[in-house]
């Protein structure tokens, strides 16, 4: 469950799986300083990481607090893309990183001059989230091999034609069951990790 640079809903989204067979794991989408539009990257957490931990040991010093939301905007705020995959790190996080072509992803670093820092900032990350099997099977022919590492690729539930939807803007509860990743894995958050070893 993410959200952009806030972890507000998470205890909700907790408290309404209680008693089924649904796991949460907590999380947070983050804009970072790297591309034209800012390269988006989400830092997902175990179950045990509380979203006031997330909020005090990633966002604070990412000098991401509430007010800073509230007074810039969510689309004029940025933070370190380097220092956000290192504490979403430090506190034992997973970091996704939005390419392919979802919006503010990696792709959008596409000349020669720049080809070392996709791959400098693709080190940095643990999965790749994509929107379509045609990505992952470009970056498995092409991309991988020219970075010598193949990095496990996720469609995930924003990955919808927005057209067809009411709220074409942004994230929406519409796209929830529109996609989905299966994974050969238990529904926990060591389950998700295991896709880093074995893409």
């Amino acid at each position: 469950i993410t959200d952009h640079h806030t972890v507000k809903g998470v205890d909700e989204v907790v408290k309404a799986a209680e008693g089924k067979d649904i796991t949460v794991l907590p999380g947070v989408e983050l804009r970072t300083d790297k591309g034209n539009k800012g390269i988006h990257i989400i830092g997902i957490f175990d179950s045990s990481i509380t979203p006031k931990t997330i909020y005090d040991k990633l966002l604070c010093p990412l000098n991401l607090s509430e007010n800073d939301i509230k007074t810039k905007g969510d689309k004029d705020v940025y933070c370190n893309f380097e220092d956000a995959c290192q504490k979403v790190h430090e506190l034992g996080g997973i970091v996704l990183l939005h390419a392919g072509n979802k919006s503010n992803g990696i792709e959008q670093l596409d000349s020669d001059v720049r080809a070392t820092l996709k791959k400098d900032l693709a080190f940095l990350v643990d999965i790749f989230e994509v929107s379509a099997i045609k990505q992952v099977e470009d970056y498995r022919k092409i991309v991988f091999p020219k970075i010598k590492q193949e990095f496990p690729c996720v469609i995930t539930s924003d990955a919808c034609d927005r057209s067809q939807l009411q709220y074409k803007a942004g994230h929406s509860t519409e796209v929830i069951g529109k996609k989905f990743s299966w994974l050969k894995a238990d529904p926990t958050f060591e389950g998700l990790k295991q896709i880093i070893y074995e893409p």
